[in-house]
């Protein structure tokens, strides 16, 4: 049987709280700031390719969720809901 998904179960809130202010500075980020853009994405994400690339604005639930793989490419305005 099946559970209810809670979104405020206390490690779901924790989670989306480690996010949050990960995306938040990597939307802050200008196109010349290419090696610290990579640095967020990769502590947000369970794991990404080698290459992967994600415009900002980017949004998503928690990022630990989410894998990638080599040259993987999303543009501006990505929301996936993790």
């Amino acid at each position: 049987m099946s559970e209810l998904y809670d979104p405020f179960e206390p490690e779901r809130a924790l989670a989306r709280g480690r996010a949050k202010p990960l995306l938040a500075r990597y939307n802050r980020t200008d196109d010349h700031e290419r090696n610290y853009r990579g640095s967020i994405l990769r502590e947000l994400f369970g794991r990404l390719g080698p290459g992967a690339w994600i415009e900002p604005p980017f949004y998503c639930d928690y990022g630990s969720n989410l894998q990638v793989g080599e040259r993987f490419y999303a543009n501006t305005g990505c929301v996936v809901l993790d």
